[in-house]
């Protein structure tokens, strides 16, 4: 390994351990909001107002990138993600939902951020031509090392989010008499004797809820409101303190590392002493609708819609239905940490063996891979689940969110090098409209509704994907003729003014 390699590397390394620091908060915040804050879906509603100034932020972080680089766009940002976190030690929905929305909107930043500066990495090795290294697969590797870190992270979070809620004593359920404390033989029972309960003791519902009540309250026929009506987990000051207390001190310290140690390409100075007062971003945003308008984009738009709408699902849905509901607040830490080690085995082990597999492959083992995972967990019961069967559907949704999130991300840097900011502007705005509309929706419908219409989207989007590599698009870029020839195996883009063709995958 030569020294630009080893210098590209270790940015990027450091890039990672930044994301991994701030993604270890956010991810835990995320998997478990919808359980320490389900008064009037409050958690929801805060994760829905994020997504939504990430989608609303999208179309302006491509000049914003531009105009302030990539490293201090993640300073910034990450300043902002920490009175977000701030603000979650108060459970007001007026003061949480409009910060959650800003949140959102420097997290889009981060993300084209990030992305573009991977991108960069790879360009600037492909320029310096450093001899053994540029290949067809360099942009999957490097994103599966840096998605290795991401994906690493919400394992780490949740275990220490278990570890901190396990310690709480107060997660406590609904005030009954003790001279009620016999099983409850169904849905209706039990619920009626909560709401005729006496507040004599305070007890945990595992104590009282027979196999029947489970199978009708939880998993596949889960509902929000029927678990919150008797359900009343509170999770005490001192906890909610500690818990985003080691939060704040994780993305502060990734704070610290990007701005004394990552490599921008402009200091501090030069970016606020600039002569550019403005920047155009009505030009900006017209080319990233413009992206999006594209015949290539349009065929994985879908694709992109459901991996949002998926990643919503876990983290509002299953992490409540299948390990609150069951087990209890505390386990939802080591449900997510089997996913999260999943899907960060899969980002670095598929982004590597892209070199011998392409990435047509990769994308429909992961839509057969939750379309399984989808039946399985429409098919439990009480009767035939425990929790290795629980645990294997975390793992399971793991292994496509780490194909997801690596090979879509690649996709993109592939078709669009040469304008990477909007792109991923564009991907990201696709994305976080997918991840909006399911946390919006999640409070009011039902996880059997949900796993179909989340199988739905899946097919939808693999399906339009397959259609994608089988056609040869014509289109123009920054005023060069490029033709864009797709099949199952590679994708390979021939620059006809240049003397020598490049690949790419």
């Amino acid at each position: 390994m030569d020294l630009i390699m080893k210098k590209s590397y270790a940015k990027l390394l450091v890039l990672s351990g930044g994301w991994f620091l701030f993604f270890l908060s956010f991810s835990s915040i995320r998997n478990v909001t919808s359980s320490i804050n389900h008064e009037d879906g409050l958690g929801l509603c805060s994760m829905a107002g994020t997504y939504a100034g990430f989608m609303l932020a999208c179309c302006v972080t491509a000049s914003i990138v531009r105009r302030y680089t990539s490293k201090w766009v993640l300073v910034v940002s990450l300043g902002i993600q920490i009175v977000f976190v701030l603000a979650n030690l108060s459970r007001n929905l007026y003061l949480l939902v409009p910060i959650s929305v800003l949140c959102g909107a420097s997290q889009a930043a981060m993300w084209t951020a990030a992305s573009t500066y991977v991108i960069d990495l790879v360009m600037q090795l492909e320029v310096r031509g450093s001899p053994g290294m540029v290949s067809r697969s360099l942009k999957a590797r490097m994103f599966g090392i840096f998605f290795f870190f991401g994906s690493l992270a919400p394992v780490f979070g949740a275990l220490l989010t278990s570890f901190i809620l396990s310690y709480d004593k107060s997660d406590r359920l609904v005030q009954i008499s003790k001279a009620n404390n016999t099983n409850f033989g169904n849905h209706e029972s039990f619920t009626s004797n909560c709401s005729n309960a006496s507040s004599i003791g305070t007890v945990n519902i595992g104590e009282y809820r027979t196999r029947e009540t489970i199978d009708s309250l939880c998993g596949p026929r889960f509902c929000h409101a029927n678990f919150d009506q008797y359900a009343e987990r509170a999770v005490n000051k001192e906890t909610r303190a500690l818990l985003f207390g080691v939060y704040t001190a994780c993305m502060a310290t990734a704070l610290l590392g990007y701005a004394f140690f990552l490599d921008g390409s402009k200091t501090l100075k030069e970016v606020l002493c600039s002569g550019q007062v403005c920047v155009d971003f009505l030009e900006d945003t017209k080319s990233v609708f413009k992206l999006i308008v594209e015949c290539n984009f349009l065929l994985i738009i879908p694709l992109i819609l459901f991996h949002g709408i998926q990643t919503a699902f876990f983290s509002g849905e299953v992490t409540k239905a299948f390990a609150g509901c069951l087990y209890g607040i505390d386990m939802v830490g080591y449900f997510v940490a089997v996913f999260g080690t999943s899907a960060a085995l899969t980002a670095f082990t598929t982004g590597f063996a892209s070199k011998i597999v392409n990435r047509t492959f990769f994308l429909s083992t992961a839509a057969v891979v939750d379309l399984f995972a989808l039946v399985a967990m429409s098919i439990w019961s009480a009767d035939n689940g425990d929790m290795l069967y629980v645990f294997a559907l975390a793992f399971l949704w793991g292994i496509g969110e780490g194909i997801w999130t690596t090979h879509l991300n690649s996709l993109v840097g592939a078709l669009y090098s040469n304008r990477p900011e909007a792109a991923y502007s564009a991907y990201n705005l696709v994305l976080s409209f997918g991840l909006t509309v399911g946390y919006l929706y999640s409070n009011y419908v039902c996880m059997n509704i949900k796993i179909y219409v989340t199988g739905c989207l899946c097919i939808i989007g693999i399906c339009s994907y397959l259609a994608f590599i089988q056609k040869k698009p014509f289109y123009r870029l920054q005023g060069e003729t490029i033709i864009v020839t797709t099949n199952a195996d590679v994708l390979e883009t021939e620059q006809l003014n240049a003397n020598t063709p490049q690949t790419e995958e």
